[in-house]
């Protein structure tokens, strides 16, 4: 017995600690495999938004996996207490009903073997039989009674709770709102992150919007191509960003740094004023942190050497300057100071640097009735340049052209400058006007596929060095536009004899105007260190500012 005993404990032992190892297994497995669930892998930096990344998906829809299986196991504990109390009942009153049976046997058995005992005959103990039948059914029908009350509670206390068919009316009729409430984590995380993108695209639109609206169009200064996305350093650290820095699924405001440091994605928000960039264009990588931004306007300054193209564009910057615009370029600030500064000595500048030659001189102009100013971009070429190939793939900034300022020197026609008595020291320009327009117009031809976009470009054809009075004959002052277009066109025709030029551009260009002017005023006398004062330089600009949409305070 002894053995009996321990051989069952062995077993119970041996039993439990299977139990207990698989349990703790299936426990520790249970644990790694929601643990994988919910663990955020590592994250490279610059870090993603939270929506580009799988972990969040993978996370909402094993919270709604587990969502789901908690609903169904409230579901089966209630059902399953639904069955247990039926189970209870049906057991309690199936025992009754045994206990009845036994009691009315007994009473059958207990009679038959009394009766037998008292009589040897065989009736005695069928008496017997009867007798405790009798006794039996009189003491089993309470026992009866109880087990028949015991299953008629049950009935009524179910039918009164009534749980199993609650549950079923309830699942049937807010099914929808359990499988929301299922579905619900994997609809959050699937519908911030369309919010997201969608904010993301969002954003880019509106950007690119305000900027088509306004003429924004981020032109590199040297090489012409546009700049965005650029390439950005961090303003804290000087670390190059990795990526493009637009709203994006590194970030919709702002970006950050591979050191943590926040950039912003957006021109409104300051990136271009604020971050130090390059051009993104590899051959030319020009700096572009001057953070010169607005309603971009493209001149270029044409005309042979010694046509006065330089001395008119310092003028037209001195006049703009004194109008509240701005050189955000501090080389080009201090370059523009001491050309200047020849200027009021009464020396004329050297010619166009060929160090510079092809990097815009820019300038930021306020607009009072907008909310960005005017970029402004000089270019000045001289028609030499033209010829050269090599030169002319420099020349992207002309797909881009709102206006032409061609610099006509008439004395740079052999015919003409014959018959004028000239004053020492004078520049002449050694290219005639024809060779430069024709030049000009193979370039734009080049860069610009749509000849209808060359005809839209203004071409204003200026007559320099008026100060001489080649003009005076004309009685120009207080002509208007119209006046100054014929009777100009007219002298060119007939007294320069350049109707070839007159016809050229009458062909390639539809809007074209001629203007006087004299970028110094005077010819450049080595004994007169007086400053020189432009002639008609506020009346000619101010005509063409108007032209090109741009407001002059």
């Amino acid at each position: 017995m002894t053995h009996y005993f321990q051989a069952v404990k062995d077993f119970f032992e041996k039993t439990f600690k299977k139990t207990k190892s698989h349990t703790t297994k299936g426990y520790h497995s249970t644990y790694s495999f929601f643990q994988g669930l919910f663990q955020k892998a590592p994250r490279i930096k610059p870090e993603k938004l939270w929506c580009f990344y799988w972990d969040p998906y993978r996370q909402g829809l094993a919270t709604t996996g587990l969502t789901g299986i908690a609903v169904l196991i409230i579901i089966a504990i209630i059902l399953l207490v639904i069955g247990l109390i039926t189970l209870v009942v049906l057991l309690a009153s199936v025992l009754s009903f045994a206990l009845a049976l036994a009691i009315f046997l007994g009473g059958i058995g207990g009679g038959g073997w009394l009766g037998a005992s008292v009589s040897d005959h065989w009736a005695g103990g069928l008496i017997g039989v009867i007798v405790g039948g009798y006794v039996g059914s009189l003491i089993a029908e309470p026992v009866v009674g109880f087990a028949e009350g015991v299953w008629a509670s049950g009935l009524e206390f179910a039918e009164n709770l009534n749980l199993f068919f609650t549950v079923t009316h309830f699942i049937g009729n807010n099914w929808y709102w359990i499988l929301s409430f299922i579905l619900l984590p994997a609809f959050v995380v699937l519908l911030f992150a369309l919010i997201t993108f969608a904010t993301v695209y969002l954003l880019r639109g509106v950007e690119h919007v305000v900027l088509k609206i306004y003429g924004i169009n981020n032109r590199c200064p040297e090489c012409s191509l546009p700049t965005e996305p650029a390439v950005y350093f961090c303003n804290v650290c000087g670390e190059k960003h990795p990526h493009a820095l637009i709203p994006s699924q590194y970030g919709i405001l702002k970006h950050k740094c591979v050191h943590g440091h926040a950039l912003p994605t957006m021109l409104l928000l300051g990136r271009n004023r604020d971050i130090p960039h390059h051009c993104p264009n590899p051959v030319c990588d020009a700096d572009l942190s001057s953070g010169a931004v607005g309603k971009d306007k493209h001149i270029a300054f044409v005309g042979g050497q010694s046509a006065g193209k330089t001395c008119l564009l310092v003028q037209v910057t001195q006049q703009l300057l004194s109008k509240g615009a701005r050189i955000p370029e501090e080389d080009q600030a201090r370059d523009f100071s001491d050309i200047q500064l020849l200027l009021q000595k009464g020396q004329a500048p050297d010619k166009t640097s060929p160090k510079n030659i092809y990097r815009a001189f820019q300038l930021i102009l306020k607009d009072n009735k907008s909310s960005f100013p005017y970029h402004i971009h000089f270019y000045d070429l001289a028609g030499e340049k033209f010829e050269h190939a090599q030169d002319a793939a420099s020349h992207r900034f002309f797909n881009v052209l709102n206006s032409i300022v061609f610099a006509f020197d008439p004395y740079s026609i052999p015919a003409f400058r014959k018959k004028q008595d000239l004053p020492t020291g004078l520049g002449i320009a050694n290219q005639d006007p024809l060779d430069v327009i024709r030049n000009l117009s193979q370039v734009l031809e080049r860069y610009n596929n749509d000849k209808s976009k060359i005809r839209k470009i203004a071409l204003n054809v200026l007559m320099v060095k008026s100060d001489l009075g080649y003009l005076d004959h004309l009685m120009l002052n207080g002509a208007d536009q119209k006046q100054l277009n014929e009777k100009i066109r007219k002298f060119i025709i007939e007294e320069l004899d350049q109707a070839a030029f007159i016809h050229h551009i009458e062909q390639n260009f539809d809007r074209i105007k001629y203007h006087r002017i004299s970028a110094l005023g005077r010819v450049p006398v080595v004994t007169d260190s007086s400053p020189f004062t432009p002639d008609y330089l506020d009346e000619t600009f101010d005509r063409i500012w108007k032209d090109i949409k741009v407001r002059v305070n």
